[in-house]
């Protein structure tokens, strides 16, 4: 499967906050837009916690490069071969790219404050945005990987600010929020309960970075 990858040269990223961002945030180094998003009072919203896929045991696993989807673990070292499925089941590697685990990792983040899970987001988070085109799976996949990107936000930067995470990934995590938002919006599916999440996916990005253009 063909595509435009969302891969980010972190040296032109202020280029793509002035971009990414409405007045006046535009003007603001990652460093400003961070703090900005960890302070902000304006906005209220919580996650979705799917309990059996971030069930702590689970999690884990993935810290350890373990990941265990319908029944089946598969160990995947970093780098991850994102377009590579180790599995027979299909599903096994759409749940992979669903990142519900992201939502458990903000979750024991949270509890704990143990940078294990911090940085095992970041770096998950980061290889996909690398590696991965936008049209890889079907529209309803990356609807529910927008929702637990924004449902795993909360707990990283709303709730617990940590200090610990990079402006410079922050800034490019927004950014390809902002990318796959974008494209979801002209590739919605044409009815049911697929373009249900899709939309849902795209009101919850806008309520949350009502900032972005």
């Amino acid at each position: 499967m063909s595509g435009v990858n969302v891969k980010f040269s972190l040296s032109h990223l202020s280029q793509r906050v002035h971009v990414l961002f409405r007045e006046p945030y535009s003007d603001w180094t990652a460093e400003e837009i961070l703090h900005y998003f960890r302070e902000r009072d304006s906005i209220t919203y919580f996650p979705v916690i799917d309990p059996f896929e971030t069930e702590q045991n689970k999690i884990e696993k993935i810290v350890h490069d373990e990941f265990e989807f319908n029944g089946e673990t598969q160990c995947l070292p970093p780098p991850i071969r994102w377009t590579h499925n180790p599995s027979q089941d299909t599903e096994w590697l759409i749940l992979l790219h669903k990142f519900y685990y992201a939502v458990g990792l903000g979750v024991a983040f949270a509890d704990t404050e143990d940078l294990r899970y911090l940085n095992k987001w970041v770096t998950l988070t980061d290889s996909w945005m690398n590696l991965v085109p936008l049209n890889f799976f079907p529209s309803d996949v990356a609807g529910r990987r927008i929702q637990n990107w924004i449902f795993a936000h909360y707990f990283f930067v709303t709730q617990e600010k940590s200090e610990d995470l990079d402006p410079d990934f922050y800034a490019k995590f927004l950014s390809s929020l902002s990318q796959q938002v974008s494209y979801l919006s002209h590739h919605l599916t044409p009815a049911r309960n697929h373009r249900t999440l899709e939309l849902c996916a795209i009101f919850l990005a806008g309520v949350v970075f009502p900032d972005l253009r």
